[in-house]
C-alpha cells in the first residue's frame, strides 16, 4: 500500500464515521505508523541513509523520530526538540519505552531551536511550519543547525487540505518556498499529494 492510499483509507474511515469524538481523533490517523510508509518516503526523498544525522523539529510525540531513529541506525543519531516540558516528558518516556539510545531530547523555545550548529545532515519540519510566526528568521535559525550540504524537509497542509482543522488552520505550500527563498534556500522538490492532505517540500542551499 502506498502512503497517499493508506494516509487516504484512515481519512476515508473518520469522514465515514463522522461523530464528535471519532473526529477529536482524526489526527491519530496522520501519525507516521509502520504502515503508511511516511518516515521511509521521506528518508529516501531527502537522502538519508545508515549513520545519518537529522532532526526532527516539533517532535511532538516522537513517533516520527522513533522511526526515523530506526531508519539510520545506532551509527546515526536523531535530534527530537520540543517547547514544552510536557512534550519533552512525553518523549522521554517514549524513548525509554522503546529503548531507543540514539535519539537526543532538545529543548526549544519560540526562538531559539536548541539545536547545535551544523549537527545534522538534514531536518524536517512535520506539522509545524504552519505555527511559526516569523518564517523567514526561522528558517534561518534552522539552516545553523545544518551542514552546508543539507536538506531541510516540510511536510505540512494547506489552509482547507485537512477538514477537521478548519479552513483558516494550514499553510501554502508557495508560503513555504517564499520564507525559504527569502532565507538563501531554493526548492529542490515538491510533492502536493504526500498523504492524507498534507505535502512536502525540501530544501538545499543556494550556492555559488
Amino acid at each position: 500500500m502506498t502512503t497517499r492510499k493508506a494516509w487516504m483509507w484512515g481519512l476515508a474511515i473518520v469522514a465515514m464515521a463522522g461523530t464528535a469524538a471519532v473526529t477529536r481523533q482524526a489526527a491519530w490517523f496522520l501519525a507516521p505508523l509502520s504502515w503508511t510508509g511516511e518516515a521511509s518516503g521521506l528518508a529516501a526523498t531527502i537522502g538519508l541513509a545508515a549513520g545519518a544525522r537529522i532532526a526532527d523539529v516539533g517532535a511532538g510525540d516522537g513517533a516520527m523520530a522513533v522511526a526515523m531513529a530506526t531508519l539510520v541506525g545506532p551509527a546515526g543519531q536523531v535530534y527530537a526538540t520540543e517547547l514544552s516540558p510536557a512534550r519533552l516528558a512525553d518523549l522521554a518516556a517514549v524513548t525509554s519505552r522503546r529503548a531507543v539510545t540514539n535519539i537526543t531530547i532538545v529543548p526549544a523555545s519560540l526562538d531559539d531551536t536548541g539545536l547545535p550548529d551544523a549537527c545534522c545532515d538534514a531536518l524536517y519540519l512535520r506539522h509545524v511550519f504552519h505555527h511559526l510566526e516569523d518564517r523567514t528568521a526561522m528558517v534561518r535559525r534552522l539552516a545553523r543547525a545544518v551542514r552546508p550540504d543539507g536538506r531541510i524537509a516540510v511536510i505540512d497542509f494547506a489552509p482547507g487540505g485537512l477538514w477537521f482543522h478548519g479552513a483558516g488552520h494550514g499553510v501554502a505550500p508557495d508560503h513555504v518556498r517564499d520564507a525559504f527563498a527569502a532565507a538563501g534556500w531554493r526548492l529542490r522538490e515538491r510533492r502536493d499529494d504526500w498523504g492524507g492532505g498534507t505535502f512536502l517540500v525540501v530544501f538545499e542551499r543556494v550556492t555559488r
